[in-house]
């Protein structure tokens, strides 16, 4: 295969240059050249997006703190009419500029944050008693129909976002309260999704949910161009991860698990894991992808040794953790081999 032939990627050209047949000054030119090392538009497009994007959380960020401080002075319709006409200005703002530039997008997404801030309003004013899924739920469907013209893959993650909390919120409030939930919310809003998650039922659906989202994000990525950024299949993929660990050690350390979704949490895990690995090197080839996979398996791995081993004493903790750091090292050397095979191929 004539490589020199072949269009000039960042790995083509890093592994021309430690071939030998770049040298290193030729390497630079060559980036520099292909539009891969950044220029001075490049370096504006950046922070064009990064300063919308900063605008927009302060401009939101000064909403809620506002209201906050001025709550007990305003009269509700002064809050209705303050928050609506930011909404109005919002979606104005990113029909004008439109959805392709940074700041139409920018404008987009705070039109699609301003309703559930309208909705918590709408709420705590006439004390409506509804069920707080119901807030997230609605605001995920107000927001659905942005999310399919808004070109943005940040919209799509704050619709999973609020679909992962109306679905948590239905289970623990409506369809099976955990007997210490209020307790746990008291204690803080993280204390109470976690213990949430200690229902293994739960946990599994929401890895299915969790798990659609981010094959359908992967199926779409190839095929849409605005959907080609990583960083959100990679935060669902995380996502999986973290909530697939309580029940696959719910199982390791309960011998005689008596619910189904425990019983069948480490076939999903060895399930994922194969699926994923196989995707992240093959097809899509992610190395951050594989890394996360490989570090869920440490862990779970670490903790089959440590129940199966019953290593207790200072001997058992020494050797397990020499054990880890060989399967870290193996890991690491498993990754670096992944990404040399990569630029030989590319």
């Amino acid at each position: 295969m004539d490589v020199l032939g072949q269009p000039a990627t960042t790995s083509r050209l890093r592994h021309l240059y430690r071939s030998g047949i770049l040298s290193a000054g030729a390497y630079e030119r060559a980036l520099e050249i292909a539009g891969i090392t950044p220029d001075a538009s490049a370096w504006r497009r950046f922070l064009d997006w990064l300063l919308a994007g900063l605008g927009a959380v302060l401009l939101l960020a000064g909403i809620l703190f506002f209201f906050a401080y001025n709550w007990a002075d305003m009269h509700r319709f002064a809050k209705f009419a303050v928050l609506e006409a930011t909404l109005l200005v919002t979606v104005a703002l990113a029909w004008r500029l439109g959805t392709d530039s940074h700041a139409g997008r920018a404008a987009m997404i705070g039109a699609s944050v301003l309703p559930g801030v309208l909705l918590a309003l709408y709420g705590q004013t006439y004390q409506t008693g509804a069920d707080p899924y119901g807030l997230f739920l609605t605001w995920a469907l107000l927001i659905a129909p942005w999310a399919l013209i808004g070109r943005s893959a940040a919209l799509w993650l704050l619709l999973l976002v609020l679909c992962n909390l109306s679905l948590v919120l239905w289970w623990t409030g409506v369809y099976r309260p955990p007997e210490w939930q209020g307790f746990a919310q008291g204690l803080g809003p993280m204390f109470g999704l976690g213990y949430a998650l200690s229902d293994a039922d739960l946990a599994m659906t929401l890895i299915a949910l969790n798990v659609a989202a981010l094959l359908s994000y992967e199926a779409l990525a190839g095929r849409i161009e605005w959907l080609s950024s990583r960083w959100m299949p990679r935060l669902a993929m995380l996502a999986v991860l973290a909530i697939l660990l309580g029940p696959v050690l719910h199982a390791i350390f309960d011998k005689h698990p008596d619910r189904l979704s425990v019983q069948l949490a480490p076939l999903a895990w060895l399930g994922i894991t194969a699926a994923g690995v196989w995707a992240y090197r093959n097809w899509r080839r992610d190395l951050f992808m594989l890394a996360a996979l490989a570090m869920e398996g440490i862990v779970i791995v670490t903790a089959f040794l440590v129940e199966t081993l019953r290593l207790q004493d200072a001997g058992g903790m020494l050797f397990l953790s020499l054990l880890v750091v060989l399967m870290t090292g193996a890991a690491a050397y498993w990754l670096r081999l992944t990404a040399h095979k990569w630029e030989a191929e590319a």
